[in-house]
């Protein structure tokens, strides 16, 4: 039976016990049901089902995944089982929520509907949405006091943007509401079936959501000469993603049932959600008016709690303007250290390796040679590709990498691009450059130059605030992103992470390609620290057995790599060199798959590796967020898969926001913002994209 026939069966249950006559009597659900489908036959509710076709003429999409807990996408529905959480409106609140519905012409349950369509609107960015809502379905006397599932589902269709007032949304929810009511004669089941909605094994059909208000009934009741309390409730088993069962009692409290699928929410998600209902409820009582983008969703404890653990620790900079000035700053206590090497024993001092970029260096601000803002580098991955990065920010120009391993289309569509005042090569790669597609193009090849110490020496004029490089990314629509860098958040990353890291004189190897902003990790992390930056050769860059080989017999320390890479190294390459290297820093980003790297971690036996995971896009200098993974057999990664980013690095401020920039609060799904000096400064000349992408903090 449904919930209205309880309170039949309770009604006749008292004249029994009362030895009252029944004052009526009521055809049974069974001659309900064959009158219901006679009328069907005979046309009679032809009316209401054009109704519910035209409506639904187009349906609209599923209920989106709601933004929580660890779900993206919805299992197969086997079972029935949901997570429930109880919210109580005492008469003050409910007392204001009458005068809102006076003023607006609304019952409370038009009320506490739009109020839903709010919550779905935030939490799930459902603009159109369909939502089922329960009607008694005692359309006629004969029906009021017969027991049986007269009960129907009627599905409403919303549509609403977040500049919608919440007050106009109100008397459109009650419209539409009457609307599907006065057309509520036709069982649900006639027109699921003559609108012929293909079925789902993860999702119910229509409507994902749900609404079920009983009217007048009351947890407090006379029964005969008893007192009846209802002290426990227990809704039906439901197939929705989330719904709502509102028990109003007119002499007491409003009781809001809030339901999840178990295998989309847990607890904690079902009472988070809970707790935002209500707060919707309390704010968009006191105000109406408020446009619902905007309306008070999340106590401000959730939100303050939010905000703080999303700023990294704040620390003051103590180096001097960039990573260059640093270098040269470390340098002059290491000159005959060394400070590359590369592949048959080749070696290169601190000492050669800033000749060497000196000489470059007072070619760019001298003669012919003399560049601009932007210098272009077509370089194998050699000691002078180093001394050319080192020259070019040196001079303040931007530091720009061409990257063989990439189309030459691709290249050329940088060029003309970013179009560089001049392009350093070697005599190995000069032959390449009429491939760029540039005419015109100003070609400085270094090994034409000489270089005399006693030269003076240009000075260091990279600014905090200057360029540093333009990184090319792949955009949406396939053509390269240049991404403005600059100094200042090269710094803060450098400087910063070597306490989170706890970095010390580094054998960093150097794998990735020049285009790829991790070569730049490689190579200041080595050298801003006094260490030596391992060049691994062509020949070897993408052999996972001979990196595993170079990282045992080159002593490597450190490594960062993309996850995928790493799990090469143990896969193709030999783990027992890596055991019986002195490899002690692993950083790897930008991937899943960790949890199934973590077991050859254990398996290597090194108790001084220690692994981190790291976050985030080339957009903010390498990285935003980075924690350990504890890969011992106590704190193992889930097998979910599911790894959390990690913690914020030092003035690095990660915000979760919805599509309307409000913070959301721990556990609650939103999109990434990234704020602090390592933001990039946008993409070159893509004014359209840095509008919506780069935005004030």
């Amino acid at each position: 039976m449904d919930g209205w026939s309880f309170q039949v069966f309770l009604k006749d249950l008292e004249c029994h016990y009362t030895h009252t006559t029944r004052p009526y009597t009521t055809p049974q659900f069974f001659d309900y049901s064959i009158q219901d489908h006679k009328d069907f036959e005979n046309g009679k509710l032809d009316k209401e089902l054009t109704f519910w076709k035209t409506k639904f003429a187009a349906f609209p999409p599923y209920l989106p995944t709601l933004r929580m807990g660890g779900v993206t996408s919805h299992p197969l529905l086997t079972t029935y089982e949901n997570k429930r959480v109880d919210i109580r409106f005492k008469s003050e609140s409910k007392a204001r929520i009458q005068v809102i519905c006076r003023n607006c012409r609304v019952t409370p349950f038009h009320f506490y509907l739009a109020v839903f369509r709010v919550l779905l609107l935030r939490y799930a960015d459902a603009k159109d949405v369909s939502v089922g809502i329960a009607d008694a379905n005692r359309i006629s006397e004969s029906t009021v006091n017969g027991i049986g599932s007269f009960v129907n589902l009627l599905p409403l269709l919303f549509h609403a943007e977040v500049t919608a007032r919440f007050d106009d949304l109100l008397k459109e929810t009650r419209n539409k509401a009457y609307a599907a009511l006065d057309n509520s004669r036709v069982p649900f089941q006639v027109p699921l079936k003559e609108l012929d909605t293909s079925g789902s094994a993860v999702r119910a059909p229509i409507f994902q959501a749900f609404v079920d208000h009983h009217l007048g009934q009351r947890e407090r009741t006379q029964w005969a000469n008893c007192q009846l309390e209802m002290l426990s409730f227990q809704v039906s088993k439901s197939p929705y993603d989330i719904a709502l069962d509102v028990i109003d009692d007119p002499e007491g409290d409003c009781l809001v049932m809030l339901i999840v699928r178990k295998d989309l929410c847990n607890q904690q998600d079902a009472e988070r959600l809970a707790r935002s209902f209500k707060t919707l409820v309390e704010a968009l009582r006191h105000d109406p008016s408020t446009e619902i983008g905007h309306a008070e969703m999340f106590r401000d404890a959730e939100i303050d709690g939010a905000l703080t653990f999303s700023r990294g620790l704040p620390r003051d900079c103590s180096w001097p303007e960039t990573v260059i000035h640093k270098l040269y700053e470390v340098a002059e206590s290491r000159l005959t250290k060394l400070a590359v090497e590369w592949s048959d024993g080749a070696t290169v001092t601190y000492a050669e390796l800033l000749d060497q970029a000196n000489s470059i260096a007072n070619a760019l601000t001298n003669g012919a040679a003399q560049s601009g803002p932007q210098v272009a580098v077509l370089q194998a991955p050699t000691p002078d590709w180093i001394g050319f990065i080192i020259a070019i920010v040196r001079v303040d120009a931007a530091y720009i990498p061409l990257d063989q391993g990439n189309p030459w289309s691709r290249l050329g569509a940088i060029m003309r691009d970013c179009q560089p005042s001049i392009v350093l090569v070697d005599d190995e790669t000069q032959q390449y450059t009429d491939k760029l597609g540039v005419t015109g193009l100003k070609v400085l090849n270094v090994a034409t130059l000489q270089w005399e110490k006693s030269s003076a020496l240009p000075p260091i004029d990279a600014k905090a605030t200057s360029r540093a490089t333009i990184l090319y990314t792949n955009g949406s629509s396939g053509v390269p992103k240049g991404i403005i860098l600059k100094h200042e958040g090269l710094r803060n990353w450098f400087e910063h992470t070597v306490q989170v890291y706890e970095l010390e004189s580094e054998r960093v190897l150097q794998q990735s390609s020049s285009g790829f902003d991790m070569s730049l990790i490689q190579i200041f992390t080595a050298l801003c620290f006094g260490g030596c930056v391992y060049l691994v050769p062509r020949r070897h860059r993408g052999d996972a057995g001979g990196i595993s080989e170079l990282i045992h017999s080159q002593r490597i320390t450190y490594t960062f790599s993309c996850t995928s890479e790493l799990v090469t190294w143990f896969k193709y390459g030999s783990p027992e060199k890596l055991s019986g290297s002195a490899w002690r820093r692993a950083i790897i980003g930008g991937e899943p798959g960790i949890d199934a790297l973590l077991g050859d971690f254990v398996a290597l036996e090194k108790s001084n590796l220690r692994l981190f995971h790291t976050y985030g896009p080339t957009e903010t200098s390498f990285t935003a967020a980075t924690m350990e993974l504890l890969y011992n057999d106590q704190n193992k990664i889930s097998a979910s898969g599911n790894v959390p980013v990690g913690y914020t690095l030092p003035n690095y401020i990660v915000y979760i926001l919805d599509e309307y920039f409000n913070p959301m609060p721990p556990g609650a799904k939103g999109e990434i913002y990234i704020g602090g000096p390592g933001v990039a400064v946008g993409y070159l000349n893509r004014e359209d994209l840095n509008v919506g992408r780069f935005i004030p903090n």
